[in-house]
């Protein structure tokens, strides 16, 4: 049965049972529902108060992609997705960008279906204030009670959350019989890179340099997980992006050399003189011999 709603307690994004792990799109989707406020309300943000609508959220890229455990530019490229589809709007307030889930009402629209095929439509309109009321003096009911949503998980049998045998494990780790997109590859072989001893952080900050070029991502952390010393293999390639410290100007030499030496040339002092390029040169640079 693919019509209808149902409802999802808030806790399940921070429940101890669920691995914390990279969401899936519709896991990001989900979140975003669930972060809109239910009702209007007023919430504290960087420079002041933002007044959310039903159905809004005030929440940044940077924040966003922490919680998700996602690239800044996946998560731009993700909402970016969600406005063509209109899905949602984005706009700013107070120097802070509010979402706005387009179809909120319907997606915590909670709706039962006719307890009989022969109830008829007043019947079925009659009663659904009250199912309705019901329905959520249930809910409520069942949290109290059982601490949702621990009282359904604990009640999963551990079989049952096993990987399946059947499943290609390069299909969920990002082997080489990954059939999704680089980005997609990289964000599911994450957990065992991680396990491996590569920092998580250091490879994000790597994603930047490289402008989202996930193919080359994937090769880096896969060598880092190889190596001895996964952090500092990485603090290796880290290097290569960091611009070199400016050299140290000795105002005792003549600037003609400073500036030789910060371009890789060498100059060597040699007697009252200075070998460079096959030469000697005095101090001014005139040549005064071979």
């Amino acid at each position: 049965m693919t019509s209808g709603v149902f409802a999802v307690s808030r806790d399940i994004f921070e429940h101890h049972f669920f691995a914390a792990e990279p969401f899936t799109e519709r896991e990001a989707w989900v979140w975003l529902i669930r972060e809109a406020a239910w009702k209007a309300r007023r919430v504290r943000v960087k420079d002041g108060m933002v007044a959310l609508k039903r159905g809004q959220l005030a929440s940044s890229v940077r924040f966003m992609a922490d919680r998700w455990q996602w690239h800044r530019s996946s998560v731009d490229r993700f909402l970016k997705r969600l406005k063509t589809e209109t899905m949602i709007s984005i706009s700013v307030e107070t120097g802070q960008s509010v979402i706005t889930i387009c179809k909120y009402d319907t997606y915590q629209r909670v709706s039962l279906p006719a307890e009989t095929a022969s109830e008829t439509p007043s019947e079925t309109t009659a009663r659904q204030p009250r199912d309705k009321q019901e329905d959520i003096k249930g809910i409520e009911g069942i949290k109290k009670k059982n601490n949702a949503p621990s009282a359904v998980v604990d009640k999963i049998p551990p079989q049952a959350v096993q990987p399946n045998p059947a499943e290609n494990k390069n299909d969920r780790e990002g082997g080489p019989d990954w059939h999704g997109s680089a980005e997609e590859k990289f964000y599911a072989a994450l957990p065992g890179w991680q396990k491996a001893g590569v920092p998580r952080g250091m490879l994000f900050q790597i994603g930047e340099h490289l402008g989202g070029d996930f193919d080359q991502l994937i090769d880096i952390a896969g060598r880092a997980a190889s190596a001895k010393k996964p952090k500092a293999y990485l603090g290796g390639v880290l290097k290569q992006y960091r611009p070199p410290a400016p050299a140290k100007v000795d105002p005792k030499l003549p600037a003609w050399i400073t500036d030789a030496r910060c371009q890789g040339y060498p100059v060597e002092r040699e007697g009252t003189y200075w070998r460079f390029a096959g030469g000697l040169y005095d101090d001014t640079k005139q040549q005064v011999g071979n």
